[in-house]
């Protein structure tokens, strides 16, 4: 179904079609969250988002999709962290951030394309993407060393 001009959301019966291994949606106009569900579709070796408007968080879901030789989520204003069970899948990872690119490698074997991800702080949760709970203050710093005393008068 690439480049078919489909749009609004993937809908979150996508999880039932348990049989695909392949589900290539990139080059639409598809918009909202990657639903939760599509972790449901096991089988999948390759899941193809890239290019559309999808947008909130990447669901830790994908991390369940354990056959998944490539991911290609580029191309869409998804948001930072990515998920630690979707990160345990790459077996090479290419991600940008804040115009730092990184690849990196942990011991999986798909091929994952994030694109550019940045934080969403101005997100709202919707019921299928919730954000992380915010990380704790930084330690607040010790006070300044005080200017040392003069010297007593002679």
């Amino acid at each position: 179904l690439t480049d078919n001009t489909l749009d609004g959301p993937i809908p979150s019966t996508i999880g039932q079609l348990t049989e695909l291994n392949h589900l290539q949606l990139d080059y639409n106009q598809l918009s909202g969250p990657i639903p939760s569900t599509i972790g449901q579709i096991t089988g999948l070796t390759a899941l193809a988002l890239a290019l559309n408007s999808l947008t909130s968080y990447i669901p830790s879901e994908i991390g369940q999709l354990t056959n998944l030789k490539n991911l290609s989520l580029q191309g869409n204003p998804l948001c930072l962290p990515v998920p630690a069970e979707v990160d345990a899948l790459a077996q090479y990872t290419y991600a940008c951030t804040q115009g730092t690119c990184v690849e990196t490698g942990p011991a999986g074997t798909a091929y994952i394309d994030f694109g550019i991800l940045l934080p969403c702080q101005t997100l709202s949760p919707t019921a299928d993407h919730v954000p992380p709970p915010p990380s704790p203050p930084p330690s607040p710093l010790p006070p300044p060393n005080p200017p040392p005393s003069p010297p007593p008068p002679s």
